[in-house]
């Protein structure tokens, strides 16, 4: 069987990747303006394999993405986009790099250095491409590590400043904590089941299954292993220290890096579920660590002065919420997360100055309605609010029932479409006060159809993921407890925020800003552990 096209591109982007960084400087031109062409040849024939094969569209009327025969030499599968996940991460992955690369080549224009930018950027698409698209657990961590390296050249393109050396120091220690555990996880995958290769570790882990309900001695600690490392290098708590400290890098750097590296642990996990789910009681610490990273970070994400450490924090955030979405079972959910929010970071990083027009307009709204008397103002907003959330919370749950996903049955629903439906109801009740009738109008109307959107979309995905079959039954009795408990404390946060701003908290509330500003101290705390580890 010959190599798939698809690696075509990505071998030639390893190869520029791995050029001398003064070599590459010498042939800038040649090196920036080919770097663009092959990510863009990459993006072009995986939606080709997508559409006219048995993934993307295909895999929507079958109601799966059935694994194709796939390119296997000395017997590693290196998968491809003809597997219905690979495509789908392939396609954005490419994409993305294709728009950074891009956007790379107009800011870095007459830069000295930018042919080992170039090359670096190079080494970094190539690493996540293979890593999203291959089917062994071994050259997935190889890609990942591949991935990692480019990334601390990336980081270190203004060389000569103290803040880019250590935003890459910090990076190198999480990061290598993550690989540690993620390679010690592959080592025991092997011992206990003798292959890497994704279908048929899965299709061992299923056999012993049905004969003993256990997928072996060792499947439990891969498993706590593979959550381990995802986990760290996808900025959890505590280890999220290092992201902020990296914005000196170039702003195409950072979209890269929050659209496309950081959330790679999630897809790993995903990717990886069948033996994830061995481990229901790791699955359930990470919702709950996941949900402490984006509570935490959020209430910091507030406070921020800056708009990169502002989206920063908000993307530590967002990890969380999807690491919490994994760790109730719910894949598909995630994986549509990790994809619009790929999408929504990218942009945000690469058009700073519309969210700076933005976030002035927000601060500015002009008010045709009279604002409600002091005395009155949180019981009026609390009954507003709580009338337009059930009505969106029902809607939510009905739309998912329509198509599939009912609440009942789907692990973490009603958690996650409640959750859904108090966003948009917030969304629309902050919107209330200062708009007029016409603009609340339309306003309902699109949340409607966003909503509409996500549920079709979780559909696809869905049918592409086939996370249905992952879900095991101690799996769901242990993470009863767990999305109780999340839940719990969503309510909290949401009622927390409807009193805020009220005089007798305003004395809490200006120690909370003050903490929050200084990242409640943790950073702080675990940099000075993490520099002697660097």
């Amino acid at each position: 069987m010959m190599p798939p096209l698809w690696l075509l591109p990505i071998g030639l982007l390893l190869v520029i990747g791995l050029v001398p960084g003064d070599w590459a400087n010498r042939r800038a031109l040649l090196v920036r303006t080919w770097v663009p062409r092959l990510v863009a040849a990459l993006c072009l024939i995986t939606l080709a394999t997508g559409i006219s094969g048995p993934t993307g569209w295909g895999a929507l009327r079958s109601g799966g993405a059935d694994a194709a025969q796939t390119w296997r030499p000395a017997g590693i599968d290196w998968g491809g986009p003809e597997q219905g996940v690979a495509w789908l991460m392939l396609l954005l992955v490419s994409f993305l790099g294709w728009v950074v690369a891009r956007y790379s080549v107009r800011q870095l224009d007459g830069d000295p250095d930018q042919g080992r930018f170039f090359s670096r950027l190079s080494l970094t698409l190539a690493g996540v491409a293979t890593l999203v698209a291959t089917g062994n657990l071994l050259v997935m961590w190889i890609a990942w590590v591949l991935a990692g390296w480019g990334l601390q050249g990336l980081l270190l393109h203004h060389r000569n400043c103290e803040q880019a050396r250590t935003g890459a120091r910090l990076n190198r220690v999480a990061s290598g904590l993550g690989d540690v555990a993620l390679l010690a996880a592959v080592v025991l995958a092997f011992r206990e089941f003798g292959t890497l290769n994704f279908s048929e570790l899965f299709a061992e882990l299923s056999a012993r299954r049905q004969l003993s309900g256990s997928g072996g001695a060792l499947a439990e600690p891969i498993a706590w292993l593979l959550i381990t490392g995802c986990a760290i290098k996808a900025t959890q708590f505590p280890f999220h220290f290092w992201l902020p400290e990296t914005l000196n890098a170039p702003a195409s750097v950072s979209a890269l890096m929050h659209a496309g590296i950081v959330n790679a642990g999630g897809y790993v996990l995903v990717r990886c579920g069948p033996l994830v789910v061995e481990a229901p009681v790791a699955m359930g610490l990470l919702a709950v660590i996941g949900t402490v990273t984006a509570l935490f970070a959020g209430l910091v994400m507030l406070s921020q002065p800056s708009v990169k450490h502002t989206l920063a924090y908000s993307t530590i955030a967002q990890m969380g919420f999807m690491m919490m979405q994994i760790g109730i079972g719910a894949f598909s959910a995630a994986l549509l997360h990790i994809i619009l929010h790929s999408l929504y970071k990218a942009y945000a990083f690469l058009a700073r100055g519309d969210v700076l027009i933005t976030s002035d307009a927000a601060r500015n709204p002009a008010s045709p309605w009279p604002a409600p008397k002091p005395l009155s103002r949180v019981a009026q907003s609390t009954v507003r609010f709580a009338f337009i959330a059930t009505l969106f919370v029902v809607l939510s749950w009905g739309l998912m029932s329509v198509l599939g996903h009912s609440p009942t049955t789907k692990p973490g629903g009603h958690l996650l479409g409640g959750i859904l439906g108090v966003v948009l109801a917030r969304r629309l009740c902050l919107l209330i006060p200062t708009a007029s009738l016409r603009t609340v109008g339309w306003a309902t109307a699109g949340n409607v159809v966003l909503l509409a959107g996500y549920a079709i979309s979780l559909s696809f995905v869905d049918r592409i993921v086939k996370a249905d079959g992952l879900i095991t039954e101690s799996l769901v009795a242990t993470n009863g407890w767990v999305v109780a408990a999340i839940g719990v404390a969503f309510l909290a946060l949401l009622a927390s925020e409807s009193v805020r701003g009220q005089r007798w908290l305003a004395r809490w509330s200006a120690a909370a800003y003050v903490h929050s500003l200084n990242g409640w101290y943790v950073d702080a705390f675990v940099k000075r552990f993490a520099r002697t580890l660097a």
